[in-house]
């Protein structure tokens, strides 16, 4: 969809902006807990899994600014701050939800609200 879409819809680089942001966000909690668990000499957690969040962070924030600056090269400045802000922003709730199992607890009044948050946005 990039070489025919991507530089009439904003949209198109955007979101894989915001998918590898998400891989970011996670990334980067995984990160936090296996350094933090390797200082304090808790063995719960797997150096290789540490080494592999490094490297999914440095990989997804690499492509993200790639995506991002031939967006920034094509479209206003100001259309692409504000639908990368959603976008992001939609992208890493969904992806914490998935991870974290934080969906399954939610109360109906909690997912509707969470819809109309997403629709506001």
């Amino acid at each position: 969809y990039v070489p025919r879409l991507g530089s009439k819809q904003v949209h198109i680089y955007l979101l894989i902006c915001s998918l590898f942001g998400a891989f970011t966000v996670t990334s980067c909690q995984g990160l936090a807990v296996g350094l933090r668990e390797l200082l304090d000499a808790h063995r719960t957690y797997s150096a290789v899994l540490t080494f592999v969040c490094a490297l999914v962070l440095s990989v997804s924030v690499i492509v993200q600014m790639i995506f991002l600056n031939r967006s920034l090269d094509l479209f206003s400045t100001s259309i692409v701050t504000t639908v990368y802000y959603v976008l992001f922003t939609t992208c890493v709730l969904l992806t914490s939800g998935v991870l974290f199992h934080e969906w399954r607890h939610l109360t109906l009044i909690d997912i509707v609200a969470c819809l109309i948050g997403f629709l506001i946005s």
